[in-house]
């Protein structure tokens, strides 16, 4: 639990700087960096988790066919994925909208991001 808040932590300041070449192709993702499981459409992509609330996440992921797609959220550490919404951002990023997160998601949920400084 704390080596998942901690690549949490370590995961703002690793982002914060811009990412070099094509803004359009996804960013890889740093040996450190939490990464998440976005199954939607048939497909699943994996996806350097770059802020996340308990309201959503912020990914980075250029997967404009997603727009307004339901789909499955798989974070580290929880036993089961999450409902959301796919909502593009534009420069390589995607919102993650998770509209029913209650109970014990919410709870799960709330253990990743205890203490760290990652907010949407």
């Amino acid at each position: 639990m704390n080596e998942c808040l901690s690549q949490i932590a370590l995961l703002r300041s690793q982002f914060d700087a811009p990412i070099p070449g094509d803004q359009r192709q996804a960013a890889r993702a740093p040996e450190s960096a939490v990464v998440i499981v976005i199954s939607a459409n048939g497909q699943s992509f994996e996806a350097a988790l770059h802020d996340l609330s308990i309201g959503g996440a912020l990914v980075e992921l250029d997967a404009d066919e997603l727009h307004g797609s339901a789909c499955q959220v798989l974070l580290p550490g929880m036993a089961h994925s999450i409902d959301a919404t796919a909502d593009v951002s534009g420069h390589g990023k995607i919102r993650l909208l998770f509209p029913k997160l209650t109970g014990e998601d919410r709870i799960d949920l709330l253990k990743q991001i205890e203490g760290s400084s990652l907010r949407a």
